[in-house]
């Protein structure tokens, strides 16, 4: 109680409130004649104070990080989610609190509930002394604390988030066991998907859990099971776990309609049905998960419905070109500063390279074109040491090489310096080599090149001290994939749905993106 006192400048007037803070109910019903003479109660009503105390702390924190990072904050700087008991048992970890608390035989004072309910006691004897003064002077150990929030949903609110995407009714019940003071509570969540399929799920924990932690227990283990197959052990399942991701996994395909933005945001935060792999185009992963569900699904399960078809090139078109992505991002970058024209121009580029690429036929083609538009301004040489290996390019994939041999060759034109390009074939893949001399490459092409890596499929732009390489995987004759796998990898592969919408977008962007390369 001194140490606390001390740590939030306390002093005695608070002695009362600390002792109540870390007496819990348990040690009141048991020695009650003691409790009695003491009048000394139990910390229920503090940490319950506590608890709206902690989410103000935490939303005025929250706030100002926000405002930090300027006025028109993005959703997720937006959130301000309520604490939850993990996350205050975790302080009163670091306080120490357990060495304190009092509690019954029964009851174990490590226990994550009864230091949770502590803590937030404890804080609710500190605002009861100090108001509001606590949201500008506390100790470093609670700052600390609450910057470090994460402010991410909890497992019932994003269970509930994905039952509603996908038309999943749930009901959770409840077993109680246990005395009075030491009740403890299993929760059962039933779970009826969009063709009428039902299933239920028990999740049972040690001690004596509280009602939502039992809650958050099972919402928890569900989201757990799900993503099995992304982890790698599906067949390693005892058979109700196997047999609960089945029921997920059918309920996703056969409840998906028509998401809308915010949902397929939500969707791809969760890494449903393996949209996270693709969008973030670590492809073989992707093809891994498809094949470790394939057979969870069964031989009726084999078609791939229109709406995941749709949901795929959704999430794609949203990661690569929607309002949060790295294209409008750079395209959006205001100011006449050298740095933000070449982030803008990249932009552009890019856009140009998805939308509308060159009308040449093959990638000698794009090369023997832009040799003879950029040989009159700039020393050029070609080695073309293609020979006879198959590459087989994707349509995108000659719009972004003729993008990155037109940004090179203006960086060497404006450095007026040569440029040597060489190109090579290995295992399919086309990899061009573009020498630059006396140019700062790093700073003319580094934003470029991450734009177009994270734009365009099957394309890494990779940039050095003295060169830029563009490596473009072609199309592999592979095994024909089955039908799932092949959903995903066609969205990965082709462009954007709509590119008239894409010209409209990123051109709707400041003025100043139509400048010249500085």
């Amino acid at each position: 109680m001194s140490d606390l006192a001390a740590m939030f400048e306390l002093g005695h007037r608070a002695d009362g409130l600390l002792a109540q803070a870390l007496t819990h109910a348990s040690w009141v019903h048991e020695n009650q004649a003691a409790a009695t003479a003491a009048r000394q109660r139990d910390n229920q009503i503090l940490a319950h104070h506590g608890s709206h105390v902690v989410n103000h702390l935490a939303a005025h924190v929250r706030v100002r990080q926000a405002l930090a990072n300027g006025l028109t904050p993005d959703e997720d700087e937006a959130r301000i989610l309520t604490v939850s008991d993990d996350d205050t048992a975790r302080l009163g970890a670091t306080l120490q609190l357990a060495e304190g608390l009092l509690t019954s035989r029964g009851e174990s004072a490590q226990g994550r509930t009864a230091v949770s309910d502590a803590t937030q006691a404890v804080i609710a004897a500190a605002w009861r002394v100090h108001g509001p003064r606590l949201l500008g002077r506390r100790p470093a150990v609670l700052d600390d604390w609450l910057s470090g929030l994460e402010h991410q949903h909890d497992p019932v609110t994003v269970l509930d988030a994905m039952a509603t995407t996908y038309g999943i009714d749930y009901e959770y019940t409840y077993d109680i066991s246990g005395p009075e003071h030491l009740k403890s509570y299993t929760a059962t969540i039933g779970l009826r998907d969009a063709r009428g399929r039902a299933h239920r799920w028990t999740e049972r924990l040690p001690g004596t859990p509280g009602k939502p932690e039992a809650k958050k227990a099972t919402a928890e283990a569900i989201l757990d099971i799900l993503a099995t197959p992304i982890n790698g052990a599906a067949d390693d399942l005892p058979a109700p776990e196997r047999d609960l991701l089945i029921f997920l996994l059918r309920a996703q395909l056969d409840g998906l309609g028509q998401p809308t933005e915010r949902q397929r945001a939500r969707i791809l935060a969760r890494g449903d049905l393996g949209t996270d792999l693709l969008t973030t185009g670590d492809t073989e992963a992707f093809l891994a998960w498809a094949e470790r569900v394939r057979p969870l699904l069964g031989p009726d399960n084999t078609a791939v419905r229109d709406p995941l078809r749709e949901l795929y090139r959704q999430v794609l078109d949203d990661t690569r070109l929607g309002p949060g992505s790295l294209l409008r991002r750079m395209a959006a970058v205001p100011g006449p500063d050298v740095a933000s024209v070449v982030r803008r121009n990249a932009a552009d580029a890019v856009r140009r390279a998805l939308s509308i690429g060159p009308q040449a036929a093959s990638v000698r083609d794009v090369v023997q074109d832009w040799w003879r538009d950029q040989a009159p301004a700039t020393s050029v040489t070609v080695r073309d040491d293609m020979r006879q290996e198959v590459f087989r390019p994707l349509p995108i994939h000659l719009g972004a090489l003729d993008e990155t041999l037109t940004w090179c060759g203006e960086a060497a034109e404006a450095a007026d310096t040569r440029i040597d390009v060489e190109l090579t074939v290995q295992d399919g893949t086309l990899h061009v080599w573009l020498g630059l001399d006396r140019v700062d490459v790093r700073a003319a092409c580094d934003d470029f090149g991450r734009l177009l890596s994270h734009t365009l499929p099957h394309t890494d732009c990779l940039v050095g001290d003295d060169h830029v390489l563009l490596r473009l995987h072609g199309d592999l004759e592979t095994d024909p994939l089955h039908p799932l796998a092949a959903a995903g990898m066609d969205a990965y592969a082709s462009g954007p749905k709509d590119r008239r919408r894409l010209i409209e977008q990123v051109a709707d962007g400041p003025a100043e993106a139509q400048d010249k390369q500085p």
